[in-house]
């Protein structure tokens, strides 16, 4: 499913909303989801969602819309934030969904860093419902939803040719962080389009930055240290 980035974020809710239904077995005649009462019926729709990080405003969003839904449906939410250490996270995860759960919700990581975890759902015949977990087709996930890179490419670059009135032979920084596959796609785009135009790409690659905690310190050190080095070298940054 393919979208652009503010409509991922409203099919995000959409799709909890959905996913919802299925555990709306406890509801009352009124249509009110409730988690008293007896007997296998009442027990609360139980939920592990993890992200490995939510140092990005997107990232933070998706934590907390998560949790308001839960809180709102009345879920068993068992929420485990990573911060790129999957060495630490991806075992959390596993335990949780071996402790029994109805579903599980992946925020933003990249399906290749997380085998293990997807492994111990298949097994389990749990499904994985992700937002922008990967760009290629992959069957670990029941629904990957993700935004449209090429249009944020187009936006972006189309906006920068447009502020600096063309951008042949213009000194173009690309920023870019690989370990999120969105992001990886999308400053790779961002290279190739601002290639083609002309445009000359400061340090000649995209410049990584390392974690989205420290990112944006990162992204003012690497233009920092670019115009130490080269005053008024610089046309624009994406």
């Amino acid at each position: 499913m393919r979208a652009t980035f503010r409509t991922a974020a409203a099919v995000a809710v959409a799709a909890v909303v959905a996913l919802a239904g299925c555990s709306s077995g406890s509801s009352d005649t009124s249509g009110s989801s409730s988690s008293a009462g007896s007997g296998d019926a009442a027990k609360p729709f139980k939920v592990v969602a993890f992200t490995s990080g939510n140092q990005t405003p997107v990232g933070g969003w998706w934590v907390k819309a998560v949790q308001a839904k839960a809180t709102e449906l009345g879920w068993d939410l068992t929420m485990i934030q990573g911060d790129f250490d999957f060495q630490k996270m991806n075992p959390q995860v596993e335990s949780a969904i071996g402790q029994g759960a109805d579903a599980v919700f992946d925020g933003y990581t990249d399906y290749a860093a997380i085998s293990s975890i997807t492994t111990a759902a298949k097994d389990a015949g749990i499904p994985i419902f992700a937002i922008d977990a990967g760009t290629e087709e992959t069957d670990a996930f029941k629904l990957n939803i993700t935004t449209n890179q090429q249009g944020i490419v187009d936006q972006t670059v189309g906006a920068i040719e447009t502020e600096l009135g063309g951008l042949k032979g213009k000194n173009i920084m690309v920023i870019g962080h690989d370990p999120h596959p969105g992001i990886r796609m999308r400053s790779n785009l961002a290279l190739t389009a601002f290639q083609d135009a002309g445009a000359v790409i400061a340090g000649g690659a995209i410049q990584q930055v390392k974690s989205p905690a420290t990112g944006r310190t990162e992204a003012l050190n690497l233009v920092a240290d670019y115009l130490t080095a080269h005053p008024g070298g610089l046309d624009a940054i994406w």
